[in-house]
């Protein structure tokens, strides 16, 4: 059984895990003030981070992941978010897109690093 399991919640962001018959296999970070948590370029900012432990990534968990974590945000009034990702992080753009994510196109992080930057209407 897959389940978000929830971990801990602060002033800057609330965390789930994600576990799969009892074990967590990644979490979710829903970030409550994005464009106000990070020292990296406004345009880099986005409302959630999440990570599948790598012994079990390729599994579809990512989906999953996000899939679970959009329905949290959803449920907190947030519509419109925003997502990010390195543009050589093929992984999570499938499953940032495969969750709706739209393009807004290629920025740079604080370190020249270039980031595709999404919206998603939920």
């Amino acid at each position: 059984m897959k389940k978000l399991v929830f971990r801990e919640r602060n002033s800057e962001d609330t965390v789930y895990d994600l576990e799969v018959d009892g074990e967590k296999v990644g979490y979710i970070s829903i970030v409550h003030k994005p464009f106000e948590r990070f020292t990296s370029p406004r345009q880099c900012s986005s409302h959630v981070y999440y990570e599948i432990n790598e012994n079990q990534r390729g599994k579809g968990y990512g989906n999953q992941i996000l899939r679970l974590g959009l329905i949290q945000i959803k449920e907190s009034g947030v519509k419109n978010i925003i997502l990010t990702c390195y543009e050589d992080n093929i992984p999570s753009r499938k499953v940032i897109e495969f969750n709706g994510g739209i393009s807004d196109g290629l920025w740079e992080d604080s370190g020249g690093d270039p980031i595709l930057k999404y919206h998603l209407e939920i």
